[in-house]
């Protein structure tokens, strides 16, 4: 498990009006432009009551990226590959297209529903930490999203400033009574191949 190593200091801009406005622009910033995305690996585990799920999302490009299981294993991969969706029952050997969509939409709508999340952030809290050897900066809101259920989430983002990727993020959800944690860890990789179905 990586190891954290706290700075002796948090900037609470939530303290102050103007502070409070600076730290809420730098992780609206900071969350619009990760939709752009580079290419990476995100490692992602899901924990729910006494249930654990892992998985790896690989990212290309907004064009193509892929969601491929590791516990359980059973679930299904699932490619994005020039707008449209794929899945696969046999770990990648074979390809069954689910739907197509318009790329531009989707991404419309994904970055309206960030800037949704992002004005309804409170307890905005800027600060940095040291995590393996590395110094980054700290984002951590409360937020919620709206929908056919409503969904509160405390967020924390950790961002590298040596390459300005974020490294990790844990989220805690709550919606209907049920509590979710999602811990998420990226990694950049050079030159990678996914399948083309």
């Amino acid at each position: 498990m990586k190891t954290l190593t706290v700075a002796m200091t948090l900037v609470l801009f939530a303290m102050g009006a103007s502070g409070a406005d600076e730290c809420r622009d730098r992780l609206v910033r900071y969350l619009e432009s990760a939709l752009d995305g580079r290419p990476g690996q995100s490692r992602t585990t899901v924990q729910q009551g006494a249930s654990t799920q892992e998985s790896l999302f690989i990212f290309v490009s907004r064009d193509h990226h892929m969601f491929k299981p590791v516990n359980p294993d059973n679930i299904p991969w699932v490619l994005t590959y020039q707008s449209a969706m794929y899945q696969s029952a046999d770990q990648g050997r074979s390809w069954t297209k689910v739907h197509s969509f318009d790329r531009d939409k989707q991404h419309a709508e994904a970055k309206e529903a960030i800037r949704s999340q992002a004005r309804s952030a409170t307890g905005v809290v800027c600060g940095t930490e040291t995590l393996d050897g590395v110094v980054h900066d700290t984002y951590e809101a409360r937020m919620t999203m709206e929908g056919s259920v409503r969904v509160e989430m405390h967020n924390r983002y950790w961002i590298s400033r040596e390459s300005g990727i974020a490294t990790q993020a844990i989220s805690t959800s709550r919606f209907s009574g049920v509590e979710m944690i999602t811990t998420q860890r990226w990694q950049p990789l050079g030159d990678m191949t996914l399948p083309v179905p």
